[in-house]
Formats: structure tokens, C-alpha cells, sequence
């Protein structure tokens, strides 16, 4: 009779490698992870920049649009100055890296939030004064990174650029 004894289990050796097997594939899956997650919060720093200057140039178009009396000053290309619906004169403006609104000579408020670093802010008038009975249209257009980008490398340099046309309901009468 041939009397083989086996031996149940692993080896040193063979628990040694699967170890090492599995530490490299741990830190292969948590160098992704972490790449993901940097990602991920840059991308959402992007659309939180994004979307508070949406919101900044819907509500100049809203009160362009309602407005009347664009520039009635020389304006520069950077500001806008009109008169609301409401009769009150407003300007537009970028001063620290957000667009202000000023009513009648009161403070500047940023109506851009703290997320949103605005590089860039132009307006572009078209038809004022005229006297061709066509109403004057403004196009802004502005640059935006998001706020701190300087800070993390992966942003650095990534700027979005966001252009509209309004055109005022009011009637250019050349007046």
C-alpha cells in the first residue's frame, strides 16, 4: 500500500504572492477611485461657476430687455449704463472678478456668486441711436473659470466663454 500523505492548504510562498497580487491590484483600483473623486469635484466646481454666471447674464437680459436708454453716456466696452423698466438708471460692471449691478449711484452689488471667478466681461452695442426704428441689441459676453482654479493645477487655464444677444423691446426712435 502506498501511503501518500497531502497536506491541505497554501504554502508560504503561495500565500506571499497572492498577497502581493492583491496589494497591486488594491492600489491600481484605489488610484482610480481617488482620480474619479478629483475629477468629479472639479467637474462639479466647473458647473457651479457655470451656472452662477448663467444666472448673472439671464438677469442683465431680462432687464436690457425691459429697459430703455442703453449708454445714454459713452460707455465703455466693459460697462453697460440704461435706464429699467422701473425708471431707475443701472450699470453693469466687472470689478474683482464679478459682474456688479449699481442702481442710481448706490453701491455695487456682484450678482455673480463667490464660485465663479468672471476673467472677462464685455458688452457689444448694436443700433443705438439709430433713428432706424429697429430696437438697439447688446451682446455680452463674458469668460468665467471656476473660483480658485489658480490653486488646483487641474483647473488652471480652463475657462468657459458664454455670449448672449438681447435686443430691447424699446423702439430706437433716434431721439
Amino acid at each position: 500500500m502506498n501511503r501518500h500523505h497531502y497536506r491541505e492548504g497554501f504554502t508560504l510562498i503561495e500565500l506571499v504572492v497572492a498577497i502581493g497580487v492583491f496589494g497591486i491590484l488594491v492600489t491600481l483600483a484605489m488610484g482610480s477611485i481617488t482620480r474619479s473623486l478629483r475629477i468629479q469635484r472639479e467637474l462639479s466646481a466647473m458647473i457651479a461657476a457655470n451656472t452662477s454666471v448663467s444666472l448673472a447674464l439671464e438677469q442683465m437680459a431680462r432687464e436690457i430687455r425691459t429697459g430703455s436708454g442703453l449708454c445714454p453716456a459713452t460707455c465703455s466696452s466693459d460697462e453697460l449704463e440704461f435706464t429699467n423698466a422701473k425708471g431707475d438708471l443701472v450699470a453693469y460692471r466687472m470689478a474683482s472678478s464679478a459682474v456688479t449691478r449699481e442702481e442710481n449711484s448706490g453701491g455695487a452689488l456682484p450678482i455673480t456668486g463667490s464660485d465663479a471667478d468672471v476673467q472677462q466681461l464685455s458688452f457689444i452695442l448694436f443700433g443705438n441711436d439709430l433713428g432706424d426704428g429697429f430696437p438697439p441689441r447688446v451682446t455680452i459676453a463674458l469668460s468665467v473659470a471656476p473660483a480658485g482654479s489658480a490653486k488646483d493645477l487641474a483647473l488652471q487655464g480652463i475657462v468657459t466663454n458664454l455670449q448672449t444677444t438681447v435686443s430691447s423691446r424699446a423702439v430706437d426712435r433716434g431721439e
